[in-house]
C-alpha cells in the first residue's frame, strides 16, 4: 500500500496550491494509479500567525492540533505542513500527532547546506513572526552555521509583500525587490532561503540574478515525495 500523506493548508491558500503542484511534478511520468494517495485539509480557519506566540499561541496551536486529528483520524502516514510560522509548534503538534509531522524548517536547512555548504554566506526571508521566532537561526546553529536577517527597516516590505501574494495581488513587487537586492550586496550572500511559502510565488525576476535561491515549499514537497518513497506501507 502507497504511503498516505496528509496536508494542511489553508496558511494561505495559494501556498498550498502551489505545494500540491510541486509535489504532483515530482510524479512526472506516472499514471494516476501510480501516484501519491493525498488527503488535504485546507482549513482558513486557523487564527493569524501574527499573534504574539508567547502571550497569546493557545488559539493557534489548538487549531493546529485538531486539524492534525482531522488527519490522524484519516489514517494519514505523514503530515506535512507549507508554512513557516507554524512550525514554531513543531514540537507540540508531533507529541499530539500519530503520523509522522515534517519539518519545513529542517528540511530546508539541509537543502541548502547540502548544495552550498557550511562556509556559504546565506540569507534568510521570512514573515516578520519566523524571523522574530528565531526559527531559521536556531536551526542552522545546530550545524554551527551564522545566517544573516534583513534590517528591521526591511521587513515591512517583505510582510507587504507576502501579504499580496496572499490576497493574489500580484502586480508589482519593485519595492520588494530592491530590498533585497540590497541586503543580497550588503552582506555578499551566496543563497536565500525564501522562509515563508508565499515568497516562492513571487516570479523570479524580482530576485537577484547571480543569488541561488531555496524554496521552502518546495523542499517540503521533495521530503514529502521522498518520504513517500521510502517508507511505502506494505500490504
Amino acid at each position: 500500500m502507497r504511503t498516505f500523506i496528509g496536508v494542511i493548508g489553508g496558511l494561505g491558500t495559494d501556498a498550498t496550491i502551489r505545494f500540491f503542484q510541486a509535489l504532483n511534478d515530482f510524479d512526472f511520468g506516472k499514471g494516476d494509479e501510480e501516484r501519491r494517495k493525498m488527503l488535504l485539509y485546507n482549513n482558513p480557519d486557523i487564527p493569524s500567525r501574527s499573534i504574539d506566540f508567547h502571550e497569546g499561541d493557545r488559539d493557534v496551536k489548538e487549531a493546529l492540533i485538531a486539524s492534525v486529528k482531522v488527519l490522524d483520524d484519516a489514517g494519514v502516514d505523514v503530515i506535512a505542513i507549507p508554512c513557516n510560522t507554524v512550525h514554531y509548534f513543531h514540537r507540540s503538534l508531533q507529541e499530539n500527532a500519530e503520523a509522522e509531522i515534517l519539518n519545513i524548517i529542517d528540511i530546508t536547512r539541509r537543502a541548502c547546506l547540502d548544495v552550498m555548504g557550511p562556509s556559504a554566506r546565506i540569507g534568510i526571508l521570512g514573515s516578520q513572526k519566523t524571523i522574530q521566532t528565531g526559527l531559521y537561526q536556531e536551526s542552522f546553529q545546530e550545524e554551527n552555521v551564522e545566517v544573516d536577517t534583513p534590517p528591521e527597516t526591511m521587513q515591512p516590505l517583505i510582510d507587504d509583500a507576502i501579504d499580496h501574494v496572499k490576497r493574489n495581488d500580484m502586480r508589482d513587487f519593485s519595492h520588494f525587490a530592491k530590498a533585497v537586492e540590497s541586503f543580497t550586496e550588503q552582506k555578499s550572500l551566496d543563497a536565500l532561503i525564501l522562509g515563508c511559502t508565499e515568497l516562492g510565488l513571487i516570479p523570479l525576476e524580482y530576485y537577484p540574478l547571480h543569488t541561488r535561491l531555496f524554496d521552502s515549499n518546495t523542499s517540503l514537497a521533495e521530503a514529502v515525495y521522498r518520504y513517500a518513497e521510502a517508507n511505502n506501507c506494505n500490504e
